[in-house]
């Protein structure tokens, strides 16, 4: 896969704060780390959007219960989706 670069503007401390958090997760360098994170959110996104389409094939047009809501909230939690 070719490469390319991009240049993202941060506020010192929260540069700061990232290249220790990818320091301390043991990423080769900030992009590295910043490639996880996209590619993480990215999962998420299609996590998020495999489980609203099973909601909605599942149960259609009637509303949720309070508990199937709560049963969702859970998955979502456990995803990273909610």
């Amino acid at each position: 896969m070719s490469k390319t670069t991009i240049k993202v503007d941060l506020p010192e401390p929260l540069k700061t704060l990232a290249a220790d958090r990818a320091n301390r997760k043991h990423f080769s360098n900030l992009g590295a780390y910043m490639q996880h994170l996209i590619r993480a959110d990215l999962e998420r996104q299609r996590t998020e959007e495999l489980i609203d389409l099973f909601v909605q094939r599942s149960y259609g047009d009637r509303s949720l219960t309070q508990e199937e809501i709560s049963v969702w909230t859970s998955i979502f939690s456990i995803t990273g989706t909610g």
